[in-house]
């Protein structure tokens, strides 16, 4: 076999181990063996295009990582082994990252074939999970995977299908994903003789999935969808509008990106005229109130934003953390936190300082650019990346780095048909 027929299928090997990590293995409690399968098959596929990872600045992004955590263990202290398991569980996500955006370089409509071939597997996971749901939701939680040891007193952390112990996050990163594929698919794949059937079978799912959030508390899906769909239709109105003059299309994607903003503040506006919706809104601003007044304080879901205020309060500790060696990223009642360690932004920020987030931020830019020809989309990637750190486990728990990952490839998909057709 020569090396690029074997490099490809390499590739098609990582994408559906990536895949499964999201549907099933979290679910069986395989995640962390797998990891150590996917981290060697990115090294085999990093060896074997090694120029193509040199050039994109890809294994400057991997060095500058690892050596900031090794550099922010000797600066502040610890145990090695802490410093170890620490980059362990940011590994997989951060390579997973890496090769992905690498692969949109080199192979992307092989991305983009994978992808558009998996909408009926997503749809009929989707409707398997159902019944999981319901049979969680009527206290069945031993359904809801293997835990691995852990416990959660906490019912509705567990009403989340077949995405895994404590896997209502999961949901909503997949769940939002797939409703965002569904549109794309009924606009642009679905034949017209078919469009009709397919509407009759993804309207259940999005009725049942857009209100199962109010009844297992997982109110971040509704951020999670509105910000996937807004990053969608910029990507697709930002291929609609390249042309060779440079100029024209950056003057047409500031109208667009002011068009999508007030269209965006209309839709939340004639929402928020929908009871649950208002109270569930009006609680999330609440929580977010909360979290950035008591800080350490906090307790339940504001305290991903205590975590931050936490972080930025002591001059001392900002820019390089309280050391990596110190403590592990999920420590229980750390710096006074009943659930330390629930979303990666503020544990970052606590343990690594601002140093870690603009090194890993900035990677992830550097990895992106040359993918598309906007920084305007580049930005608002990593602005993506942000904010889903800020709300969940983005970066320690591949399986939603991956719900995040097949958002962005189907962005790309659709900004490149329009760029390339011009």
């Amino acid at each position: 076999m020569k090396l690029a027929s074997f490099s490809r299928c390499i590739d098609s090997i990582i994408l559906w181990i990536l895949v499964l990590s999201t549907l099933i293995f979290r679910y069986l409690g395989l995640t962390s063996k797998i990891n150590v399968l996917l981290i060697f098959l990115i090294f085999v596929s990093v060896v074997l295009n090694c120029i193509s990872f040199l050039k994109d600045g890809s294994l400057l992004c991997i060095i500058c990582i690892v050596g900031y955590f090794f550099y922010n263990f000797y600066s502040l202290g610890g145990s090695i082994s802490v410093c170890l398991y620490n980059l362990s569980q940011v590994i997989p996500s951060f390579l997973a990252i890496i090769y992905v955006f690498n692969l949109l370089k080199r192979r992307k409509d092989f991305l983009f074939d994978f992808l558009n071939q998996k909408v009926t597997l997503f749809n009929i996971y989707l409707y398997i999970s159902i019944p999981f749901i319901l049979l969680q939701a009527n206290g069945q939680y031993w359904l809801a995977g293997n835990s691995n040891g852990a416990v959660n007193p906490l019912g509705i952390d567990l009403i989340c299908g077949l995405f895994g112990f404590n896997g209502t996050p999961m949901m909503a990163l997949f769940v939002a994903f797939a409703m965002v594929l569904n549109f794309d698919y009924y606009c642009f794949r679905c034949k017209e003789s078919q469009k009709s059937l397919f509407l009759l079978l993804v309207i259940p799912l999005f009725i049942f999935y857009s209100v199962l959030p109010l009844f297992n508390d997982n109110k971040g899906y509704y951020i999670v969808l509105l910000l996937f769909f807004f990053l969608y239709f910029v990507s697709l109105k930002f291929g609609r509008v390249s042309t060779t003059n440079h100029f024209e299309s950056y003057f047409k994607r500031i109208g667009i990106v002011y068009l999508l903003i007030a269209a965006f503040i209309a839709v939340s506006i004639t929402l928020l005229q929908i009871e649950p919706i208002r109270i569930t809104f009006e609680k999330m601003q609440k929580e977010i109130m909360q979290g950035w007044e008591y800080g350490s304080r906090s307790h339940g879901s504001n305290e991903r934003i205590g975590m931050i205020q936490f972080g930025l309060q002591d001059s001392s500790h900002v820019l390089k953390g309280y050391g990596v060696g110190q403590h592990t990223w999920t420590e229980p009642y750390l710096f006074g936190f009943w659930h330390y360690g629930q979303s990666d932004f503020g544990t970052f920020l606590c343990l690594g300082g601002v140093a870690l987030l603009i090194i890993l931020f900035f990677s992830i830019f550097i990895s992106f650019t040359g993918i598309v020809k906007s920084f305007f989309l580049s930005l608002l990637v990593v602005v993506s990346f942000v904010i889903m750190s800020i709300y969940t486990q983005l970066f320690t728990v591949i399986s939603l780095t991956v719900s995040l990952l097949l958002m962005i490839i189907l962005c790309i998909s659709r900004y490149s048909q329009f760029v390339e057709g011009n």
